[in-house]
């Protein structure tokens, strides 16, 4: 067996099930280590998102923007950069 043949077996190998289970496994235990909080705080997200949070008081003032409206600026913001860093990497 040659070394191409061998190097080629070996990343077959290691790009099959062993690497699922090394990042399927560290996730959860990255996970447990953090005591979930990526899980509880999508639900807070959710709740400020959603308005939960709303005041009345916050109608009046001028410029405002809803609570989806600020996320959706923050995704396009994040989303857009990422795509410039991309294009002149």
């Amino acid at each position: 067996m040659s070394i191409s043949n061998f190097l080629s077996w070996a990343v077959d190998w290691a790009w099959g099930t062993p690497l699922v289970v090394l990042l399927v496994g560290g996730g959860v235990i990255l996970l447990s280590i953090s005591k979930f909080v990526p899980l509880t705080g999508m639900k807070h997200a959710m709740d400020l998102v959603s308005g939960k949070f709303h005041h009345k008081s916050d109608d009046t003032a001028p410029g405002q923007i809803t609570h989806f409206q600020a996320l959706m600026n923050a995704l396009a913001a994040t989303i857009g950069l990422g795509n410039i860093g991309e294009k002149y990497d």
